[in-house]
């Protein structure tokens, strides 16, 4: 959420408008209810000298539905893990509701929000400059020619990266010299690198932790994996398309918004086929230079920040309306 909040600031306020961020603790006091009252009173004090207030999450959300007189609208960057008919409530108090992608706005609106509509935000395209594969692979000491798989992400259980991790067991059987570069930081970093230790290549694994340049992380690759059991939107995956390195993702939540199966990158269903489509996407170069000019025309048409902040400032005009 925070890359996207950046880039959304950076954006209207290219646009000729003021952003300020308003921050608090919140104490969670039953699922999908939120506490905190010395935070409801800064808000609706800084809201009296701005025109829309923008929640970002769904606890944002909640505290907003206690603004008076402020329009206020709202985005979900995940689909919510339960809607009790309070937070419903909450929610169609909002002049808006915007979803980064259709199956959290269909999740939502099944519940009975009202007023959503679907704006993935994205990324700033000119500060993600391809980086040359020779100069990427570079870095990692790794030579052109191999195989090379990336991912990175949180290190947490949602991201999958563990049956990544068992799925280049079948990867190596076709791809012996195949590389796997995982980039991260998070509380699975002991599970995965446990299991890291017992495949049958581990000196072909390499966990580099939190890396500072993405960049150098995707393009070095050959295909770059998203195996996340559950996504939003799938940020790392749209960072990969503009990049030019093509993307084989879950097919869930947000990622088969993002990614086109067949057109602009591939998408697979289980564990159990994760490493075969790893090492027949290898096997042929042809329909991975397929996917990359179309992979870049999809962000350039669907995930540029740039175009869908302006969107934003319309339903922020539209919310003032009334």
């Amino acid at each position: 959420m925070a890359s996207h909040l950046d880039a959304l600031d950076i954006c209207l306020q290219s646009l000729g408008h003021v952003c300020e961020r308003i921050q608090g603790e919140v104490v969670p006091i039953a699922p999908g209810f939120w506490s905190d009252r010395k935070f409801l009173a800064t808000l609706r004090k800084e809201a009296r000298g701005v025109d829309v207030v923008h929640a970002h999450g769904y606890v944002a959300a909640w505290l907003c539905a206690g603004l008076r007189q402020t329009p206020w609208v709202f985005t979900a960057h995940s689909p919510p893990k339960q809607t009790p008919p309070e937070l419903v409530a909450r929610l169609n108090r909002a002049r808006a509701g915007i979803c980064v992608s259709p199956p959290i706005r269909d999740r939502l609106s099944t519940s009975g929000v009202r007023s959503l509509c679907v704006n993935p935000g994205g990324i700033l395209l000119d500060e993600w400059p391809s980086v040359p594969q020779d100069s990427a692979r570079a870095v990692f000491r790794l030579p052109i020619g191999i195989p090379i798989i990336s991912a990175l992400g949180r290190l947490v259980p949602e991201k999958g990266l563990d049956s990544l991790l068992r799925a280049m067991e079948t990867v190596w059987a076709d791809h012996p010299e195949a590389v796997l570069l995982i980039a991260g930081a998070g509380p699975e970093k002991a599970s995965l690198q446990e299991i890291a230790r017992r495949v049958a290549r581990p000196v072909n694994v390499r966990l580099l932790g939190k890396w500072p340049s993405a960049s150098e992380v995707i393009c070095a690759a050959d295909l770059f994996v998203m195996p996340s059991r559950s996504e939003g939107l799938g940020l790392a995956a749209i960072e990969a398309m503009a990049l030019g390195t093509p993307v084989l993702a879950r097919r869930t939540g947000g990622l088969e918004y993002v990614v086109e199966d067949g057109i602009s990158g591939a998408l697979f269903d289980t564990d159990d086929e994760l490493g075969q489509c790893i090492s027949e996407l290898l096997s042929v170069p042809s329909v991975r230079e397929s996917y990359k000019s179309a992979a870049r025309i999809r962000v350039e048409q669907n995930f540029d920040m740039r175009a869908n902040a302006e969107e934003v400032v319309k339903i922020y005009q539209a919310a003032l309306a009334g």
